[in-house]
């Protein structure tokens, strides 16, 4: 596997991260995502987490908080990603078949991570549980 492998475009990226390609090149060029300026394109690490759910920088500062719909838990950002990480962890150490597709767990934790697997059944809340509505404020 050659470091080439995993550089993608800014069109590939934007599907990737379900983001505008042109918010794609404006988080490239604020160097908020690891990318390099080719001529009039953008080469980008396929391998960095999705920067849509991470758009407020420092989690445990700001207190992002989200709300398990089903349970209706209210805990940070940080918090869910650590539970997250140790229940995929948990997952990936019990299957062998996991084990033999991914190289490592690492790059299982990374796949599950760019299609949003590790917050499912979350919604973006204030600290008392109030789901925050973007499109309505």
């Amino acid at each position: 596997m050659s470091i080439l492998d995993n550089i993608i475009d800014s069109k590939e990226a934007a599907e990737l991260w379900d983001l505008s390609q042109s918010h794609v090149k404006l988080l490239c060029n604020q160097g908020l995502i690891k990318a390099k300026k080719i001529g009039n394109s953008w080469a980008i690490d396929a391998t960095q987490p999705n920067p849509k759910k991470y758009r407020l920088e420092g989690l445990e500062e700001k207190k992002m908080y989200m709300k398990h719909t089903d349970t209706g838990a209210v805990k940070t950002m940080a918090e869910w990603t650590e539970i997250a990480i140790r229940e995929f962890t948990e997952v990936f150490s019990d299957d062998e078949s996991l084990q033999e597709e991914f190289e490592s767990l690492q790059i299982y934790l990374k796949w599950a991570e760019q299609r949003g697997q590790l917050y499912v059944d979350l919604v973006e809340c204030d600290k008392k549980g109030n789901e925050i509505d973007y499109i309505g404020e």
